[in-house]
C-alpha cells in the first residue's frame, strides 16, 4: 500500500492531574471534560503505550499514530527512522492551576541507571499566564550543590528550596529550553505549550507539601532526582519573547543545538512557504490564531491550540493565515 502524504490532525488526549487549571477550554475553544482531578494536559501529538494520538480525518481517519509510524517510518518520520521506534516527540498543552512538583529528567547516561527510564529534553513556551505567575528553571549561581542537597534532604519548606532556584516572572511568548538534568517547575497560573522528547520519566525533588485527594503525599524520587541534576550547569534557560516589529516573515530558533530536535518560532505577516524535503516531519502548532496549510493534497485548516503533523514525505507546502494580523506558529522537527 502506497503512503498518501497529507497534513494530519489528531484527537487530543486529555490527562487529569491534581494540579490542573481552567484555561484549556477557553484557549482551545473546545469542550474539555469536567473531571476530578481536573484536566491538566492536552496531548496534541503523542505515541506512547498509555496514550496514542488518533487521526481525525482523511485517508487515515481513526488510525493511531503508532500504526502509521510502523507501516511508513521513513515517509512519516525520516529516512533514518526504524519502524520499531515510537514517534520521537510529544507536543502538549499544560494548564497549571497549581504549581507542578519540582522535578528533573535524566540524561542518557543517568537514565541507564534506572530500569525503564528515558531521557527527556523539552521546551516550554508561555501562552497565557495569571498575574504573578512564575517559571522555575535551574539553580542560582550563588547556591552550592551541598546547600541544595541539604535543604532537600532535610525536607525544608518550599521557600527554602525555592531560594536555590532561578525564578522568572511569566511573560507571554517567553520560551525556556529545559535540557535533561535541569531542575524545574511550572508555577501556578500558567498555560504552557511543551515540546519534548517522547519520554515520561520524571523524578520529583519535592511536591511542595501537597497532598493527594486521599490526604497522602505524592511519591517523591529524591535520590534519583539528585543523581540526575547537572549541578555544574547554571546557564540561562530563558529565551525572551521577541517584541520587535514584524515587517516581514521572521523565523528564530528557540532551543540550543542538540541531536534530538529543533523548534522554530515563526512570526508570519504573509504566506509562508517551505518543504519537508523527505528529511524530517514538520509539526506546526497554532499559537494565537487559525491558519491553513496548502499542499499537493489540498488545503487543511488548523485551529488555534491545535498541532498538525506534516509527514516527511509531504514535500512542499504553504501556510496561510485566516486574517490579516501577524500570527505565531511553532514549527518542530528532528535535528538534521
Amino acid at each position: 500500500m502506497n503512503f498518501k502524504a497529507y497534513p494530519l490532525l489528531f484527537k487530543p488526549v486529555y490527562q487529569n492531574k491534581i494540579w490542573g487549571g481552567d484555561k484549556l477550554s477557553r484557549y482551545t475553544a473546545k469542550d474539555i471534560p469536567q473531571n476530578e482531578p481536573p484536566v491538566a494536559e492536552s496531548w496534541l501529538i503523542c505515541d506512547r503505550d498509555e496514550a496514542c494520538s488518533v487521526v481525525v480525518d482523511g485517508e487515515y481517519a481513526d488510525m493511531p499514530l503508532r500504526q502509521l509510524v510502523e507501516q511508513w517510518p521513513k515517509e512519516m518520520v525520516s529516512p533514518r527512522h526504524r519502524k520499531e521506534e515510537a514517534f520521537p516527540l510529544i507536543v502538549k498543552l499544560i494548564d497549571a492551576g497549581q504549581r507542578l512538583s519540582l522535578q528533573v529528567h535524566p540524561d542518557e547516561i543517568t537514565a541507564r541507571k534506572f530500569p525503564g527510564a528515558q531521557t527527556k529534553n523539552e521546551l516550554f513556551y508561555v501562552l497565557e499566564h495569571d498575574e504573578g505567575a512564575k517559571i522555575f528553571a535551574g539553580l542560582k549561581h550563588n547556591k552550592t550543590q551541598s546547600q541544595f542537597r541539604g535543604r532537600v534532604n532535610a525536607g525544608e519548606n518550599s521557600s527554602g528550596i525555592e531560594d536555590c532556584l532561578q525564578v522568572f516572572p511569566s511573560r507571554n511568548g517567553d520560551a525556556y529550553y529545559i535540557p535533561a538534568g535541569t531542575v524545574h517547575s511550572i508555577g501556578a497560573g500558567n498555560l504552557i505549550l511543551e515540546i519534548q522528547q517522547n519520554s515520561d520519566t520524571t523524578f520529583r525533588v519535592t511536591d511542595w507539601g501537597r497532598l493527594d485527594p486521599e490526604g497522602k503525599p505524592r511519591r517523591l524520587d529524591t535520590q534519583e532526582a539528585l543523581d540526575s541534576i547537572h549541578f555544574k550547569e547554571r546557564g540561562l534557560p530563558l529565551v525572551r519573547a521577541d517584541e520587535s516589529n514584524v515587517y516581514a516573515n521572521k523565523k528564530r530558533n528557540l532551543v540550543r543545538p542538540n541531536k534530538y530536535f529543533k523548534v522554530e518560532e515563526l512570526k508570519l505577516k504573509s504566506d509562508f512557504f517551505s518543504d519537508t524535503k523527505s528529511k524530517s516531519f514538520h509539526l506546526l502548532t497554532a499559537v494565537d490564531c487559525d491558519f491553513s496549510v496548502k499542499c499537493q493534497a489540498g488545503e487543511f485548516h488548523v485551529a488555534k491550540g491545535e498541532s498538525c503533523l506534516l509527514p516527511a514525505a509531504l514535500g512542499s507546502y504553504g501556510i496561510t493565515p485566516q486574517d490579516s494580523k501577524i500570527y505565531t506558529i511553532m514549527r518542530s522537527m528532528l535535528s538534521m
